[in-house]
């Protein structure tokens, strides 16, 4: 007879079912699971529970079988943490049998963990479920202390501050730079818990500055005291305000007055010392004055200086600090007058004057002449009216042709009518005929038209 012996491979336990997590915070996480589904053995000697972090071992449980046939020495298992690290718990085997928990403590919040379970069983450690979760952010545990200023230059500074640990998450730090009025408080920000300076730019130069800094995540956010104020090292002056050139001050063609303004007072970047005034033309040397600051404010710096009429002068002024250090030049060229440029625009203007008073003369004698022209017509007419009805009855009448011509009458034609000739009477009245009905009632019309 023959036998046939069929040997199986070893197994080990399958990983637990159901792993989950139950409770998530900043610092914790609790999990649970139940027991594998098949163990491949007759006991299941306990279980292994490790945290990691980016492989490292933050934390490992091991739960021993206190009333089983064997057991195991974690020390004989493959893949174990530190025991630095390890924490041991005794439990029966109807509670090993039940759905199962444990929760890691004291963790660092919004990191990612690693949590493996394995069962162990006299084959040794099984096979691991596997689960990555995620603590959850907290505010910074204290604000930025320690905050100080360095390395200051003209518009630049550095900032540097300290933070206690643990990471609170994904933290940001915004860099609060409050400035002397009238110049703008800036704000600058940077990402990463570990950063620990910045570098502030874009300032006014020699200008007065405090500053906080302000760690912020997702949950909250804490702020630092304010520093001393800083202020940034000072630098060339800017432009002065207001130039002015004003020619012939007085009617003196001999002289131009030049004033100005200090510089805008975030354009003054430091202290100012004097103002130099450079002046020249083509025939003389340049000229230099110098005008000590003064610390009024809105004080304006007048200088007066000889010209001679009608030349091209180039004027330049710009302002000196304390520390020698030359400003932004304002240059002007101005041409200076002369008197005889002057007299000659002023008889322009009189002969202007003159023309404009001959029209309106002009104008005036055009109604007069026609509003007289009126009355003498309406004088005349009214004296017609009074001596037609007397001459008309005694005397013959003698016409004289009008001054132009048309199908009736001929140029400077004159003729005699006798008033006793129906006929001629007849047809003398062609030109009284032409008249409208209106204008033949009034007689005095058609006298008028006979006087001319």
């Amino acid at each position: 007879m023959i036998y046939t012996c069929i040997i199986h491979d070893r197994e080990v336990s399958d990983p637990p079912s159901d792993l989950q997590t139950t409770v998530v915070s900043s610092r914790n996480i609790t999990i649970k699971w139940n027991r594998p589904v098949n163990t491949y053995s007759e006991e299941n000697y306990g279980y292994v529970i490790q945290l990691k972090n980016d492989s490292e071992c933050v934390k490992e449980a091991v739960y021993r079988c206190s009333n089983c046939l064997g057991t195991f020495q974690p020390l004989e298992l493959k893949g174990m943490c530190s025991s630095v690290v390890r924490d041991t718990f005794s439990k029966t085997k109807s509670e090993l049998d039940d759905l199962q928990t444990y929760q890691f403590l004291n963790l660092q919040p919004d990191t990612a963990y690693t949590i493996n379970v394995a069962a162990v069983t006299n084959l040794g450690r099984g096979n691991a479920a596997t689960i990555v979760q995620t603590t959850y952010e907290e505010a910074p545990q204290s604000p930025p202390y320690n905050v100080e200023v360095s390395d200051i230059r003209t518009t630049s500074f550095r900032v540097s501050w300290r933070m206690d640990e643990p990471r609170p998450g994904q933290t940001n730090f915004t860099i609060t730079v409050f400035a002397d009025k009238p110049a703008a408080t800036k704000e600058f920000s940077t990402k990463g818990f570990a950063t620990r300076s910045y570098i502030v730019q874009g300032l006014e130069e020699y200008w007065g500055y405090s500053v906080t800094v302000t760690a912020v995540t997702s949950v909250g956010a804490k702020t630092s005291d304010a520093t001393l104020q800083y202020r940034t090292l000072p630098a060339a002056p800017g432009k002065v305000s207001n130039f002015e050139i004003t020619d012939a001050p007085g009617g003196n063609y001999t002289n131009m007055q030049i004033s100005w303004n200090a510089p805008a007072i975030l354009q003054r970047n430091g202290v100012i010392k004097d103002y130099s005034l450079i002046f020249s033309s083509s025939k003389n040397i340049p000229e230099k004055k110098i005008l000590a600051h003064t610390f009024v404010e809105f004080h304006i710096y007048t200088a007066t200086v000889d010209v001679i009429p009608g030349e091209i002068y180039s004027v330049e002024v710009y302002a000196t600090n304390e520390q020698d250090l030359k400003g932004a030049s304002t240059t002007k060229f101005v041409q200076a007058p002369t008197a005889e440029k002057s007299r000659t625009g002023s008889d322009c203007d009189g002969a202007k004057n003159s023309i404009i008073i001959g029209v309106v003369l002009g104008a005036l004698l055009l109604i007069v002449s026609t509003y007289a022209g009126y009355a003498t017509l309406v004088i005349r007419r009214y004296k017609t009216k009074q001596e037609v009805p007397e001459s008309s009855k005694t005397r013959t009448k003698q016409r004289r042709g009008p001054i132009y011509g048309n199908e009736t009458f001929m140029i400077g034609e004159t003729e005699e009518i006798d008033s006793s000739d129906p006929a001629a009477v007849r047809h003398s009245e062609t030109e009284y005929t032409r008249l409208d009905e209106n204008t033949k009632d009034d007689k005095g019309t058609y006298d008028i038209i006979q006087a001319m």
